[in-house]
């Protein structure tokens, strides 16, 4: 009878840790489900707020009030826009003709594809090892005091030394 006892008390311990343990796991996850929402919430409201101030690309209005599309390529203004014809005694406009827009230029912001390069090219062509190679900077002959040219005794004056490190400074082995 004890040892049927003994079962029954290992089954309830056993059914109490199994019940401690998953109780555990749904609350990290209802934690971690609730810090996600949090999460969530505050990016939306990041987003509104650079919503809210404008954060997107301004339009091309030049300083006329007309959009780009109205200017040609030399930037001037091809809108049309009324100008008074005639004035009262205390000096309000009292008609209106169609005139020119006199915009001299456009000044608003420019579109990116105007500002952007659209090729990219090398500014320097690779010159090749030799003897009409150029002196790299800092790398100094014997007129700039880089060394008196023949210091390991060549005898055309040239030490060969490039400037670089030398092997033994831990760098690529000379050519």
């Amino acid at each position: 009878m004890a040892a049927v006892g003994m079962w029954i008390v290992g089954v309830l311990v056993v059914c109490g840790a199994v019940t401690f343990f998953l109780d555990s796991l749904r609350g990290a996850q209802l934690d971690r489900q609730q810090r996600r929402i949090e999460q969530l919430q505050a990016e939306e409201q990041r987003l509104l707020r650079a919503q809210d101030a404008g954060g997107g690309t301004p339009d091309p209005v030049c300083g006329c009030g007309h959009h780009l599309a109205q200017h040609d390529r030399r930037g001037r203004c091809h809108e049309e826009v009324s100008r008074p014809t005639g004035w009262d005694a205390e000096h309000r406009p009292t008609g209106y003709a169609p005139a020119g827009c006199t915009c001299q230029r456009y000044v608003g912001p420019q579109p990116l594809s105007q500002v952007y390069a659209d090729e990219l090219t090398e500014l320097e062509p690779e010159v090749p090892d030799g003897p009409g190679r150029a002196v790299p900077d800092g790398g100094g002959g014997p007129a700039e005091g880089g060394g008196d040219g023949d210091a390991e005794g060549d005898a055309d004056g040239d030490d060969g030394d490039d400037g670089g490190p030398r092997p033994e400074e831990g760098g690529p082995p000379r050519r």
